[in-house]
């Protein structure tokens, strides 16, 4: 079991634009926030529950099956 404790203040982290925030970053599933290694990067990345797959569009979760 882990035993470290760690806090965060808000007044210690960064400010910035939470991009899944409007319509879910238009994600079917998940939004996750990307990390900004260039300004030409995606802001954010879309993700599937078990089961679902993501489609060519990178924002679609389809069944494995179909």
């Amino acid at each position: 079991t882990p035993m470290t404790v760690h806090v965060y203040h808000s007044y210690r982290q960064p400010n910035g634009t939470n991009y899944c925030t409007p319509l879910n970053g238009l994600c079917t599933h998940l939004c996750l926030p990307a990390p900004q290694t260039s300004p030409s990067a995606s802001k954010i990345t879309c993700a599937c529950p078990n089961g679902l797959v993501l489609m060519s569009d990178g924002l679609t979760c389809e069944s494995e099956g179909e």
